[in-house]
């Protein structure tokens, strides 16, 4: 069995909406669960919602926080995705963890723009004349993990505390993956962007495509359209 994890905070449930409903029409069988803050509404259709203590505003970090908290459940699999996603196909657990119990989403789209050092006035000067391939190869929109215990996300949220304070909130995530791919990297495995969190825009979407994932404001706009295409119509 599958269990899905979405990290939300807020009041506005528009997305994880989308997300759970296109998780119970294609892995019928899996659960679904919330992590979330002390006061954010529970999630219309969840299984179970999981609260935590954190510093919202350090929006990143507190979801690697509320992930290392995650407990394994014995004999099933543990998908961990952002609620800006549609799952379009059934997940194969034994296609996924062919070689190793821990896996990462490899960026395969944008690999070589450079990374906008100036985001949000970040000052990210250490990522000057880098590229997004080389800076952040791994992306944390999708994480699965198989008997994980203990979690790896513990190790990853110790690597997260001694990072700067202003990748809490932005890329902080992408930067602990990589760390932790270059500590693990024998027994982590990888999917493909496009597989697992393709970039849909007004385009055609590839057969093998499992997941869809709606990045960003401009395609944010276009998840319902998506949504009601896949699971309306």
């Amino acid at each position: 069995m599958i269990n899905f994890y979405f990290f939300h905070v807020g009041d506005n449930q528009s997305l994880p909406n989308m997300l759970i409903n296109s998780i119970r029409k294609t892995n019928v069988n899996s659960k679904i669960y919330q992590l979330t803050d002390r006061f954010s509404p529970e999630v219309k259709e969840v299984d179970k919602c999981y609260r935590f203590d954190g510093y919202i505003k350090n929006i990143c970090k507190f979801r690697m926080e509320a992930y290392s908290k995650v407990k394994s459940i014995e004999n099933s699999c543990s998908i961990f995705v952002d609620t800006d996603m549609l799952v379009l196909q059934k997940i194969n657990e034994a296609e996924l963890f062919q070689n190793f119990n821990t896996i990462f989403c490899k960026r395969e789209i944008g690999l070589d723009l450079t990374v906008n050092i100036n985001f949000r006035n970040m000052n990210m000067l250490e990522y000057k004349n880098i590229t997004l391939g080389d800076a952040w190869p791994y992306l944390a929109c999708f994480i699965a993990l198989k008997n994980h215990s203990p979690s790896p996300f513990i190790e990853m949220n110790e690597i997260y505390n001694k990072l700067d304070k202003k990748y809490k909130i932005w890329y902080g995530d992408q930067i602990v993956l990589k760390r932790f791919v270059n500590i693990h990297s024998n027994t982590t495995s990888f999917v493909g962007e496009n597989e697992y969190a393709y970039l849909p825009n007004e385009n055609q979407i590839p057969s093998k495509t499992k997941i869809l994932h709606f990045k960003g404001e401009k395609l944010k706009k276009l998840m319902k359209k998506y949504h009601d295409f896949y699971f309306n119509s």
